[in-house]
């Protein structure tokens, strides 16, 4: 196996001793990987210690999982099954569990040290097997705290605290001391920090000019990284073991292997690890556990003002709550403290850049963090974020570059590198590379499958490959809403699949009652496909209950209004009212348009708000086919429709209104028939199975081009379409023109 290489000849030497006890841990039913170290031998039985929470399947339980098997990989690469009888739990409530198998090969027996030994600011180190990349890691560190009682019943047997970097994968391995001397388990690391955006059910849509919404890509938020990882001290594992009659060398003394000593906190160490477990592990109590941790973080610092890591960690606590002043203020002392903390420069940058809008200062910080320490991957990513905000794609590809050849296992670098390429630069094929590498790397990650089927259905109009990714963010992520939004989308838009894209609004609503962006596709999804207006409604008017100052649940409302339910007065107070929120609402203006062309005889009007709607966004290609065909029926301005005609279809080449109406206008005003022809062509190659286009196809080669057979053909071909849809009017117009060619057989 491969070893992590460290820099100075005391880690090589703890490496070697903690590579031959340490043991790599899977699950045959979960996805759950972790680490374990051997502690106890006896004949051919060897006995390794590892966390309840990596046999359990990445959860503290009870009782082990019903017929779970154990794949057991040691250091010379020979694997060992183990039935879940071979496992035990360890003591009441310890996130500690020992796995045993029989082997006659020779394996490393980890030495424990003294439980009182370890002392803060004790150099250690943290071993263990990651999830990726697939080599055997030794990090150094300091103990940051360490307290030998149990502060809860529920603590884990949680009373040590280090820095030493640790990876997923690494939960169970062994903490050791400068002489490769077992001091704790590892348990829980930094990564319980990782997370990506929250949804905010709006601000990351952008209009694609005819209704539905497309989603905008979610950036991967590591952000705040606090460094610190949690372990159980070798005192709980003696205790859980000699429950079990396995003895450490302690025999005799119960003063070091008594686990039930718990006691109030009463030392600033004390309060510190408490308050650090109750953010960690909040359990049910959510927002209450963090509020806990502040008010035990706040007792260390009273104990004492100059503890550094209280101030650190309340701080990040603070920015996870939204109190983000307080947090600003606890890393100004953290500074005033330690004027040369690297990481408290980082998290700084990162506060100040995404949650204070002062980028500037941000992006000071992270300059102080990199010169002081140019070496830390993390310093770079949140460098490159916050030029990547500040449209600076360039320098956020290099500091990208470089967090990544400083971490290749920097699985958010790659996906925001993606991101970057796929947003800013152009660059399909590298963000997609991207996109992959991080997925590679960590497979679980909702968000970099939805960024990447986005990218699929925008750029490549790949929807099969789009949808399959889809699928696989809901499968890592039942919860996630916005897949099901997304995939709805995808179903209506480009699937056709209507009742799927109706289940996953349905979904998407399930799980975020006030997804406003649901209520307003699944609105249009009822009104255009599945001819549900009073369906269609009532989402608006739920859209609007939530949101008062929706305003473009109103301006839906008022197109409902004035396509559907011939309610012209109340389709106008809704799209004002759409503006009266939202002045630089083009949607609202063009809907409005709408309803003055069409209903309320005042073409004029509609021309005005069709001129504002394309000022406010000139991508609106729905918007220049309406005012193109206003120009054309009303107002009599054929090369003014012909221009707008021509821009729709220049801003989305597969819009088949604009070459229906342009081969129209061509055909009927403009005298150009081949170019009508040549529209009815391209139409139909976007839309195979568009009746309609073979219909008005016919009628241009019957009426005008004198080509009967071809015109033959169309008909029949519209003919076959609107009987496969059922539509009776339209299949009765075909048949009564191909009657008048005088074809009648089989009709």
């Amino acid at each position: 196996m491969a070893i992590g290489a460290s820099p100075n000849t005391q880690a090589v030497a703890v490496q070697e001793i903690a590579l031959a006890g340490s043991v790599e841990i899977r699950l045959q039913k979960s996805p759950s990987v972790g680490s374990g170290v051997i502690v106890h031998r006896q004949g051919n039985l060897y006995t390794l210690i590892t966390n309840r929470h990596v046999v359990c399947g990445g959860r503290l339980c009870a009782k082990l999982p019903s017929a779970e098997k154990y794949l057991l990989t040691t250091v010379d690469g020979q694997k060992y099954a183990v039935p879940v009888q071979g496992v035990k739990l360890l003591g009441k409530n310890l996130d500690l569990a020992m796995v045993q198998f029989r082997s006659s090969r020779n394996y490393g027996v980890a030495k424990v040290a003294n439980p009182d030994s370890l002392r803060i600011d004790d150099i250690v180190y943290a071993a263990g097997f990651p999830a990726s990349p697939k080599a055997f890691i030794v990090s150094e560190g300091a103990a940051v705290a360490v307290v030998n009682k149990r502060l809860r019943d529920d603590d884990g047997g949680y009373t040590t605290i280090y820095n030493a970097k640790t990876l997923p994968g690494m939960s169970g391995g062994g903490v050791f001391d400068r002489q490769g001397r077992l001091v704790a388990i590892h348990g829980q690391g930094d990564r319980y920090r990782e997370k990506t955006q929250d949804s905010d059910t709006g601000a990351r849509y952008i209009s694609t000019g005819e209704g539905i919404l497309a989603p905008r890509a979610h950036k991967a938020e590591v952000g705040s990284k606090i460094g610190y990882n949690r372990g159980i001290p070798i005192r709980w594992l003696v205790a859980g073991l000699a429950e079990q009659n396995i003895f450490l060398g302690t025999k005799g003394r119960p003063d070091l292997v008594s686990g039930d000593n718990r006691a109030e906190s009463v030392t600033a160490d004390e309060f510190f690890i408490a308050g650090f477990n109750a953010w960690v592990d909040p359990g049910e109590q959510g927002s209450a556990g963090r509020k806990h941790a502040v008010s035990q973080l706040s007792r260390a610092i009273q104990l004492n003002p100059r503890y550094v890591a209280a101030y650190f960690s309340r701080a990040a606590i603070y920015e996870q709550i939204g109190e983000y002043t307080k947090s600003l203020a606890d890393y100004d002392q953290v500074l005033s403290l330690a004027p040369n903390d690297a990481d408290a420069y980082s998290n700084r940058g990162f506060l100040k850049s995404e949650k204070l809008n002062d980028p500037q200062g941000g992006l000071a910080d992270l300059n102080r963090a990199i010169s002081i320490n140019p070496r830390v991957a993390h310093f770079y990513y949140n460098r490159a974020n916050l030029k990547t905000l500040q449209k600076d794609p360039a320098g956020a590809l290099l500091d990208y570059s470089q967090a990544i050849a400083l971490d290749p296992e920097s699985y958010a670098a790659y996906h925001n590198r993606g991101l970057l390429k796929a947003e800013q630069l152009g660059d399909t094929p590298g963000a997609l590379q991207d996109y992959a590498r991080s997925i590679a790397i960590n497979p679980r990650q909702p968000e970099a499958y939805l960024n990447r089927a986005n990218l699929k259905t925008d750029r490549l109009r790949d929807f099969t490959g789009a949808l399959a990714d889809y699928d696989q963010a809901i499968a890592v992520a039942p919860e996630y809403a916005d897949a099901y939004y997304n995939r709805a989308n995808l179903k209506s838009t480009n699937l056709e699949d209507f009742a799927g894209a109706l289940a996953d609004y349905d979904r998407a609503i399930a799980i975020n009652s006030r997804f406003l962006l649901a209520y307003h596709n699944r609105s249009q999804l009822k009104s255009s496909h599945l001819k549900d207006l009073s369906g269609a409604l009532a989402d608006l008017n739920m859209a609007i209950a939530i949101d008062p100052q929706d305003s473009r649940a109103f301006s839906l409302r008022g197109l409902l209004k004035t396509e559907h339910l011939a309610d012209p007065q109340g389709a106008l107070a809704d799209l004002n009212r759409a503006i009266q929120i939202d002045s630089l609402n083009a949607s609202a203006y063009g809907s409005r348009g709408i309803l003055k062309a069409t209903q309320l005889n005042d073409p004029q009007g509609a021309l005005a708000d069709y001129n504002r709607a394309i000022q406010l966004d000139p991508k609106k290609f729905n918007v220049y086919n309406n005012r193109g065909f206003l120009k054309a029926d009303l107002l009599q301005d054929f090369s003014g429709a012909l221009a707008d005609y021509d821009r729709a279809i220049e801003i989305n080449p597969d819009y088949r209104r604009a070459y229906l109406n342009r081969a129209i206008l061509k055909a009927e005003k403009l005298g150009d028939l081949r170019g009508a022809l040549a529209d009815y062509n391209k139409l139909i190659t976007i839309a195979p199975d568009y009746a309609y286009a073979y219909y008005q196809r016919g009628l241009l080669r019957k009426n005008r081009l004198a080509e009967r057979a071809s015109a033959i053909q169309d008909f029949r071909t519209a003919i076959k379409l609107y009987r496969q849809q059922g539509n009776k009017e339209e299949l009765d117009n075909s048949i009564e023109q191909l009657r008048s060619l005088g074809v009648t057989e089989a009709l």
